[in-house]
């Protein structure tokens, strides 16, 4: 998790806590919890996605 740390920032290291504690933690709980707007955490999680750091498990929310 250190790298995660060093390479994405402290507000990254941070959403992978609360996912880890919270599997179906939603953005807009993230942003509140960790004090920034719901886009913002949205951006970041979309960049731990494209470099597989996390990756969606199960039905997306269409289907």
């Amino acid at each position: 998790m250190e790298e995660v740390w060093k390479k994405y920032g402290i507000r990254s290291f941070d959403i992978l806590i609360q996912i880890h504690q919270n599997p179906r933690i939603t953005t807009s709980l993230l942003a509140q919890k960790l004090g920034f707007a719901q886009v913002t955490i949205e951006k970041d999680i979309k960049k731990l996605k494209e470099d597989i750091v996390i990756k969606r498990v199960g039905l997306t929310k269409a289907g």
